[in-house]
């Protein structure tokens, strides 16, 4: 049995945290029926017994390339490798297979309707290119293929509604998490804020800085806001630290209140790791964010374009009016959850 993974398109962020994630699993679970080959831009993965790669390095230089490898060139590399199956972990599928594809859906801009991005307007237009042209590719690809796999059940109620496909086609995995949870009452320090996003408009860093501003107006200065972002603002009650490894990150959630303000994610990974540590959210109210925190007693929702919810939010946390709720498991342990391991048996079955 043969299976072609597509990540010919993945080189940075969170595509690339997803090839090597699922490459990983691959390798856990060994299988000498299955031959596996993966599609990559660069020597991200090593070869194993069961494991072959193919390297196409002009893929990553330019969004033509990528089209030209989907449209033109992709389908007679993939035929002479005669597949069983085709796994998609870039969103779109290879046109002119003659196998049948299941796509990694990961991508949320075309599938939300909380923004719409705009040409005219600089720092809007790559992701306007995104929502209106990738996207309609994206959704082609998604008509015709065997399976859709999305990480959250608003995702795949945004697929479902925008293309009308079957719904039984679209099936939710959450992403895997290894998370070092523990009791934080002890470290917690009510003026204390982060926020680890990257440098994006939808991550929505101004309304941090409007709501920091109304705290200010209010005479409160005796707290910090730690954003993992380089700026040149300068502001005593924001520090830039730049990005931290995940371990800094999961020590940053023992002891602060975690602000998560971005208005478009496909899962949101820092609310489940922080949910997992136990900490205080102070979340945007989206669909994502009410799946991922539902139920969780320490967070607390505000209107992502409304700076005075937010600073009235961070107000409590700081006066002590919103509390940590404490937790009954004091010990520290590892959690994870298998969905890699559960998508494998599903390709599995389905190329067989």
């Amino acid at each position: 049995m043969r299976i072609v993974v597509n990540a010919a398109a993945a080189s940075s962020g969170g595509a690339l945290t997803i090839l090597k994630s699922f490459y990983g699993s691959v390798i856990q679970n060994y299988s000498k029926e299955v031959e596996w080959i993966f599609l990559v831009s660069d020597n991200y993965i090593e070869e194993q017994e069961n494991v072959k790669t193919l390297v196409l390095k002009d893929i990553k230089k330019s969004w033509l390339n990528r089209l030209k490898f989907d449209f033109i060139v992709g389908k007679k590399l993939v035929n002479e490798l005669r597949p069983d199956l085709i796994f998609s972990l870039q969103n779109t599928k290879i046109y002119g297979v003659k196998t049948e594809q299941i796509i990694y859906l990961h991508q949320p801009i075309p599938y939300q309707n909380i923004k719409k991005f705009s040409f005219f307007k600089k720092e809007e237009r790559i992701l306007a290119i995104y929502q209106k042209v990738i996207g309609k590719l994206i959704d082609s690809s998604l008509l015709n293929s065997k399976l859709i796999i999305v990480q959250t059940q608003w995702m795949r109620n945004a697929v479902n509604e925008k293309l009308k496909i079957n719904i039984d086609k679209i099936l939710v995995y959450p992403p895997d998490t290894t998370i070092l949870t523990k009791k934080i009452s002890g470290n917690f320090q009510n003026n204390l804020f982060f926020y680890p996003a990257s440098k994006i408009i939808y991550k929505n860093h101004q309304i941090i800085y409007k709501a920091v501003e109304i705290l200010n107006s209010k005479g409160y200065s005796d707290f910090k806001v730690f954003l993992t972002i380089e700026d040149n603002l300068r502001h005593p009650n924001i520090s830039f630290i730049g990005n931290l490894k995940h371990e800094k990150v999961i020590d940053y959630f023992t002891y602060s209140t975690l602000i998560f303000p971005s208005y478009i994610e496909t899962f949101g990974l820092p609310l489940k790791e922080a949910k997992d540590v136990g900490t205080i959210i102070l979340a945007s109210d989206t669909s994502f964010s009410q799946e991922i925190l539902e139920g969780y007693e320490n967070a607390h929702f505000f209107g992502f374009n409304n700076a005075n919810e937010l600073a009235n939010l961070m107000e409590k946390v700081i006066i002590k009016e919103i509390n940590l709720q404490e937790f009954t498991n004091v010990t520290e342990k590892k959690e994870s959850n298998n969905s890699w391991q559960e998508i494998i048996k599903l390709l599995h079955n389905t190329a067989k």
